[in-house]
């Protein structure tokens, strides 16, 4: 899988060196292939902007996954709801922002998370895919 990282936003920097890896091991684990992986970190301003334009919905979100089909996919992320949601649970930046990677990526294998059975199922997947097992076709 080509992966491509971009980080926009001014201020977090993430440590994308490690990601990389991690995305490609990911990548491996899921029940689809992906041949091309674009991931970009916004402000909540650029993921408002992209959330409204997107979805009619001009409020900042963690993560929006697009696919284009044929294996190509982009996720884009606002670190800045990242930061806020790690203190909100306690969590460590870089652990939260690796929960929302791997959320996109279940999302791109088919996961949902409207209902309440979807995210379930979601969060039995996250939880695989962060311990490095394999998952499962929705």
């Amino acid at each position: 899988m080509k992966t491509s990282l971009r980080n926009r936003h001014r201020k977090l920097r993430p440590a994308l060196a490690s990601l990389r890896p991690l995305l490609q091991r990911w990548g491996k684990l899921l029940p689809v292939r992906l041949a091309e992986l674009s991931v970009v970190f916004l402000n909540d301003a650029e993921m408002a902007d992209l959330h409204g334009r997107l979805m009619a919905d001009p409020t900042p979100t963690d993560i929006l996954t697009l696919d284009y089909g044929k294996g190509n996919a982009e996720i884009f992320i606002s670190l800045d709801t990242t930061k806020r949601q790690a203190a909100a649970h306690r969590n460590r930046f870089s652990d939260e922002l690796r929960l929302y990677l791997a959320h996109g990526l279940l999302h791109l294998s088919g996961y949902g998370d409207k209902t309440s059975v979807q995210r379930r199922s979601m969060r039995k997947a996250e939880k695989r895919l962060l311990s490095g097992q394999s998952v499962h076709a929705v």
